[in-house]
């Protein structure tokens, strides 16, 4: 009896020391501390960062060459999409939370909405060109002054301008208007650009008139440019030795308000902005 279980015995221990040295052993030891460390990263994925990036460039030249509402907005969010696209294919060889690589990625899309928002908003502003009064020479001759408003320059500006008061006086008195006649109450100027600010030239564009009624003055304006036209009605008149006017300036396609002014003490009921110095302020 006592011999078997020295033999039991033994078995027991040559069975123990295998299992020792199974969980010592130093094959199994490096494969557990490198996936716990973390510090292992994934291959950077140049096809989808780079594709993505190229993508928004291609986006960006329709962008630049187009004015339409929605394709400017369409183009915008594929912009910020393709760019957040090539963050995440970037960020993922870092081994970080998900929120720390949304913040990356979040502060680039509030960078890409805030310039897609100014771009839109400068594009989808009207650019129009106009004619506003400048100042009296000889006590008998306006000189007006051709202005802009607006970011886009106004190529192949044509500017029919018309004295209504001598226009309504030829009517009345005479019944075929000669070359002469014509002459006397319509002017045609054609300018090859109008641009923002004023850039292009060193002096305004301007021309003088004689008007027919000095002291009560109404003109009208046809205006066309190679974006849009609009129709212009100018009214001066002189209010206790100062010269005040209003002005009127409506598309012509649209038939949207564009400038609609009036100088602090005109004689009109209508509550009106004031043209000076707003106006005159060519952007």
């Amino acid at each position: 009896m006592s011999h078997g279980r020295g033999k039991k015995g033994k078995r027991h221990k040559k069975n123990k020391y295998p299992t020792r040295q199974t969980e010592s052993s130093p094959a199994e030891q490096p494969s557990t501390p490198l996936a716990s460390t973390g510090t292992m990263t994934q291959k950077t994925d140049w096809f989808g960062v780079v594709v993505p990036l190229l993508i928004s460039f291609g986006l960006t030249i329709i962008i630049i060459n187009n004015d339409a509402p929605g394709v400017l907005i369409v183009a915008w969010l594929g912009v910020t999409v393709a760019i957040a696209w090539s963050l995440v294919k970037l960020l993922k060889r870092f081994p970080w939370a998900w929120w720390k690589k949304s913040i990356p990625i979040g502060f680039a899309m509030v960078i890409v909405f805030c310039v897609a928002y100014w771009d839109i908003g400068q594009r989808l502003r009207p650019s129009f060109v106009f004619v506003i009064p400048g100042v009296l020479l000889n006590g008998d001759t306006w000189d007006f002054i051709v202005n802009h408003r607006g970011p886009k320059t106004g190529y192949n500006a044509q500017i029919l301008f018309v004295d209504d008061d001598r226009l309504e006086y030829l009517r009345r008195t005479t019944k075929t208007l000669s070359p002469q006649d014509l002459n006397s109450y319509q002017l045609l100027l054609s300018l090859p650009e109008v641009n923002p600010k004023g850039r292009g030239t060193i002096f305004a564009k301007q021309f003088q008139w004689k008007p027919f009624s000095l002291a009560n003055s109404h003109f009208t304006a046809e205006i066309t440019w190679r974006d849009g036209a609009a129709h212009e009605e100018i009214h001066i008149v002189r209010v206790q030795d100062k010269w005040k006017y209003a002005i009127s300036l409506n598309d012509r396609e649209t038939g949207k308000s564009l400038v609609h002014c009036k100088d602090d003490g005109f004689p009109s009921l209508e509550s009106l902005p004031a043209c000076f110095p707003g106006i005159n302020d060519s952007d």
